[in-house]
């Protein structure tokens, strides 16, 4: 196809005004919609243009082509492997719920509010994972923020405050997971003996960590590449689900006999 190439629209944009714009007449073959909230008028504005456009992680509209994990599924996976090594006594950091920047604590209320698909998805995976040993979503500490590495560290010893006894934490990406490992560090909680700690992405950062990071590995390079490709090429609507995996490393283990 000929053509000016691809326009990325993702959560960062959708606040702003210029986004709209860039959609309404970006010289571009198509367009690349990346975790926008449900309900976005910029989907709305993509369709108008009538060029291809390939949604990723973001619930898809009938006659939409998305590409996608299956997040619930892997958060399920996430959890029952903390599950299996006898932890019950969970914290979760959160990605961002809606598109209002937030640091704090999430109830059910502020749960029910949830407008980004990835994070709902998630969040429910833990909840079906914990639910199988009698916990309730409603009885764990999570804490929302932005993925940087000292919204992780804060919003672990936020946890940790709030609940002394916690031995695992669920990371919602990695780059809080090693957020969650420098504030272990600073206050001398040993990982994985007192405290086992999980991320999600599989980013390089986290086999070099110390320990090394056990996470949930997507594939988000062939995502993009995927999605380019879908636009360029066209073809029938629909979701395209990759695959995960649970790559175990140093920073989880069997949950301590006693806690403080």
């Amino acid at each position: 196809m000929q053509g000016a190439g691809l326009a990325l629209i993702s959560a960062h944009d959708e606040t702003s005004e210029t986004a709209a714009w860039n959609i309404r007449s970006a010289l571009v073959d198509g367009f690349i919609v990346h975790c926008l909230e449900a309900g976005t008028p910029l989907l709305d504005l993509a369709r108008q243009r009538g060029l291809p456009f390939v949604a990723v992680d973001i619930d898809p509209g009938e006659g939409d082509m998305a590409v996608c994990i299956g997040d619930r599924d892997a958060a399920r996976i996430q959890t029952e492997h903390l599950l299996a090594l006898g932890h019950r006594r969970f914290g979760i950091l959160s990605l961002e719920l809606t598109a209002e920047s937030r640091f704090g604590f999430v109830d059910r209320a502020r749960r029910q509010k949830t407008r980004y698909a990835v994070t709902r998805d998630r969040l429910a995976g833990y909840g079906d994972a914990l639910a199988t040993m009698g916990i309730s979503l409603d009885d764990v500490p999570i804490m929302e923020s932005v993925i940087e590495r000292q919204a992780g560290a804060a919003a672990t010893a936020a946890i940790v405050d709030r609940a002394p006894d916690t031995t695992a934490i669920l990371a919602m990406s990695d780059v809080t997971a090693l957020g969650a490992l420098d504030y272990a560090a600073g206050h001398g909680i040993a990982v994985p003996d007192r405290l086992s700690v999980i991320g999600f992405d599989g980013i390089p950062e986290s086999a070099w960590s110390n320990p090394p990071l056990t996470t949930i590995a997507q594939p988000m390079v062939e995502k993009g590449r995927l999605a380019a490709q879908m636009v360029f090429d066209g073809g029938p609507p629909g979701v395209v689900t990759l695959d995960v995996e649970l790559v175990v490393r140093g920073s989880t283990g069997p949950a301590p006999l006693r806690t403080p």
